[in-house]
């Protein structure tokens, strides 16, 4: 078979020509803006405002495939946090301030109306990724009470509360449930005497103590946990702890020079990142997290971290020092060499923007972050990237602040995104809050459309395709464009090429792997070419 395919390889080239991009295949963002009866959503195509990157200096335009599918919105109700219960497909989330005062369990997809409702004070919420857990702290300013509750997603009424007292809660992340539902972190600090940072770990089935670990230094600041829940990092004022809860031990703790809010834990414990004006990233020796590397911030300052659960990526969110502009970036552990850099547009106005908060897919192969926004609204609150690029897939711009973020995978390539904040921005005075609910779609089809002569040209030679062998595209101007590999289910593999490209004839290849470094199978693949000049698509046999 192989011999056959071989003789024919030379005769075989696959030139298509298709129409030009539309609108709808360009880089379009949603933008959501206050009316009389809440916010309307509105939609522009044309070129990307996301800014400069260092891969891609032009902001240069992105194809999309994502909707919003509902928001709610509160008129004096501030939503703090939101989590998404994948196995259950709802989104669960807290709300403070003003009424009301609530955990709200809510379906991804639908109208926002939710499934339930659980009163509170100052509510927090966090859940399982597979669905079977969702739990919550609630504050009560006085008399100090943190009450932490636990649900089944099918009922409203808990299966158990404790009370801790007195008490008020960790000052960045205050409570974590584990990816498999086996532990619900909670972090503290106690009133009583010196202020402390203290752990509890909790079976979410009964609420029966899993260890308790007091950080002596000061203040609970932020906490993290792998997804099967053994290892817990968290700080206490500017000091770093790491939990390991199967051997009831403080695994490791050790100064981080300042007080501190991010931190993160890789999922099988070996990494562990935090920092301010610098990022440190250690790693478990056997004995101790010695330092691996380390990375100044240049003028930003770390206000965000995150580990893929397979804990090969690794992500940063950074603030400069005026507060005018974010960077994100994306590393391949245990490398100190981002993948990719992105910079927001220099922003101007006394707000601030940060950065607020970071999630990788378990596989790394997608980093959603959510920001404060900048005064002027240049920048989108909602970023969601791929692994191979700092290109944004999609992005999302509301009228206020985002303050907490989620993301999972449904599928091959459906993501589901969740994000929640306050209606104006943090740094302005007015009520209000947003949860958002956002869908990322399969690709249009890959051989969709018309060959049509278009400014765009696209070829394999030879095909059947063998790794490493060239992939060509033809631009009739100069302009940004990106190759990617699609499989047949229209799920993306890898990103081969994007940047700025010359008008002319360009080669790239494909050494047959996944973005993840995998061999791909023998078998159909599709690329897609898209271009400023337009978009082309084909497909190709890959053999061996």
């Amino acid at each position: 078979m192989r011999r056959n395919l071989g003789f024919y390889a030379w005769i075989i080239v696959l030139l298509i020509f298709v129409l030009p991009a539309s609108a709808s295949d360009r880089e379009a963002k949603t933008v959501l803006d206050h009316q009389p009866d809440g916010a309307m959503e509105v939609r522009t195509a044309g070129a990307a405002p996301n800014g400069p990157t260092e891969e891609n200096p032009a902001g240069a335009a992105a194809t999309r495939e994502g909707e919003l599918l509902w928001q709610n919105t509160y008129e004096d109700a501030i939503y703090q946090t939101t989590s998404i219960a994948g196995g259950v497909e709802k989104i669960f989330a807290g709300t403070y301030l003003n009424v009301p005062r609530q955990a709200e369990l809510v379906p991804i997809e639908g109208d926002g109306t939710p499934d339930w409702t659980y009163d509170g004070t100052q509510v927090y919420t966090a859940a399982s990724r597979d669905g079977s857990v969702l739990a919550s702290v609630d504050y009560e300013s006085s008399p100090l009470e943190v009450t932490v509750r636990a649900w089944d997603p099918s009922s409203d009424v808990p299966l158990w509360s404790q009370v801790i007292s007195p008490a008020s809660p960790g000052s960045y992340r205050t409570i974590a449930v584990s990816a498999d539902g086996s532990t619900i972190a909670v972090l503290v600090s106690m009133q009583a005497g010196s202020p402390e940072a203290r752990l509890y770990l909790f079976d979410p089935a009964d609420g029966s103590d899993l260890g308790i670990y007091d950080g002596p230094a000061g203040f609970a600041r932020n906490l993290s946990i792998t997804d099967d829940g053994r290892f817990i990092a968290f700080i206490g004022l500017s000091t770093a702890y790491v939990v390991d809860r199967d051997a009831g031990t403080i695994r490791w703790f050790g100064s981080m020079g300042a007080t501190n809010d991010p931190i993160a834990i890789s999922a099988n414990g070996q990494y562990l990142a935090y920092g301010w004006s610098s990022l440190t990233v250690r790693e478990w020796d056997g004995s101790a997290y010695a330092p691996l590397w380390s990375q100044g911030g240049s003028g930003f300052y770390l206000k965000s971290v995150a580990f893929s659960g397979d804990g090969d990526t690794f992500a940063t969110g950074w603030y400069k020092s005026t507060f005018t502009q974010n960077r994100f970036q994306l590393f391949d552990m245990p490398s100190s060499t981002p993948l990719w850099t992105f910079l927001t547009q220099e922003a101007s106005g006394d707000y601030q923007e940060i950065p607020s908060d970071l999630v990788l897919t378990p596989d790394g192969s997608h980093l959603l972050a959510g920001s404060w926004g900048d005064q002027n609204n240049l920048n989108p609150e909602i970023h969601l990237f791929s692994r191979e690029s700092a290109v944004p897939l999609f992005t999302v711009d509301t009228p206020g602040s985002v303050f907490d973020v989620d993301l999972v995978a449904d599928g091959p390539c459906d993501l589901y995104l969740t994000a929640c904040g306050k209606r104006v921005h943090s740094n302005e005075q007015g009520r209000g809050g947003h949860l958002f609910s956002a869908h990322y779609g399969c690709p249009a089809g890959i051989d969709e459309a018309p060959a049509t002569a278009s400014a765009v040209r696209f070829s394999v030679l030879p095909n059947p395709l063998h790794p490493d062998q060239g992939i060509r595209f033809a631009l009739q101007r100069a302009g940004w464009a990106s190759l990617a590999v699609y499989a047949p289910d229209g799920s993306r593999l890898r990103t081969i090429g994007s940047g700025q490209y010359e008008a002319g004839i360009h080669s790239l290849r494909w050494d047959g792997r996944t973005a993840a470094g995998r061999p791909a199978p023998e078998g159909v693949y599709f690329m897609r070419i898209e271009s400023e000049n337009g978009i082309a698509r084909g497909r190709t046999v890959l053999i061996r």
